[in-house]
């Protein structure tokens, strides 16, 4: 890592650094930490597919399209598995979904409609840059099929807090059959320069300081996101993170 960047610098290219991590209580953490892996460059993997014979009129190559996606990626998820969701719970439908139906958890509706959250959460941060999360719009799966992402955005630098695999069923019930793979959502983050992922070790005083924020945005409801970053900024937090972070790098 540190090669590259120095070849980097020596040929001028800017560098984001952005530290991440998979999002559970330590006891849990490393009995599945191998599940998740770095995000993949949305434009790279959508490349893989190209029609090689289309060599003039490919949007893969426009320049507005290239522009859209740059700096999105890919979450995929690293699961087999076949449930039924209804507002009832997650039930297996096969005998080796059992154990990984524990994966998906009920959540309050907002339309009428079950939500879910898919416990598979990433944390994500870097001094400053704000990050959008999106249905992974070019893809076609039991995920964007039979459920709808729930997109957001916020500052990754000012507010310290997992990006959720929350969903929303498109009707009553489902049964989803999704595979090892399978895109989950888009992550954008809204910076020119070239993003470099440094994954680091959840620990137990980074999970409650993220869970501090959580807990804080439960007791102050409806509160904005400037609010928030303020009160974030005042409590410096940030140095604690960073520090804790860099401390526990892989």
């Amino acid at each position: 890592m540190l090669i590259r960047q120095i070849l980097n610098h020596i040929i001028g290219i800017k560098l984001k650094t952005v530290y991440y991590s998979y999002f559970a209580p330590v006891e849990f953490y490393g009995n599945h930490y191998m599940l998740f892996q770095q995000p993949e460059p949305l434009l790279q993997l959508i490349a893989k597919a190209r029609n090689k014979n289309n060599k003039y009129e490919n949007y893969i190559d426009c320049p507005a399209f290239q522009n859209f996606v740059k700096n999105t990626f890919v979450v995929n998820n690293p699961l087999d598995m076949s449930v039924l969701i209804n507002d009832q719970g997650v039930f297996p439908t096969t005998q080796n979904s059992t154990e990984l139906a524990s994966f998906w958890l009920n959540k309050d509706s907002s339309r009428n409609l079950c939500v879910v959250n898919y416990h598979l959460n990433y944390i994500f941060f870097s001094e400053d840059i704000e990050i959008s999360t999106m249905p992974a719009y070019m893809h076609n799966t039991d995920f964007q099929t039979k459920l709808t992402y729930i997109p957001g955005s916020f500052n990754i630098g000012k507010w310290f807090r997992p990006v959720e695999g929350a969903f929303e069923l498109k009707g009553k019930d489902a049964v989803l059959d999704i595979r090892d793979g399978d895109p989950l959502y888009y992550i954008k983050f809204h910076t020119d320069e070239k993003i470099n992922f440094v994954r680091f070790n959840m620990t137990q005083h980074l999970h409650q300081l993220t869970s501090g924020c959580m807990n804080y945005k439960k007791l102050k409801l409806h509160s904005s996101l400037k609010f928030l970053y303020n009160i974030f900024h005042k409590s410096l937090a940030s140095r604690s993170i960073l520090k804790e972070i860099r401390n526990n790098i892989v």
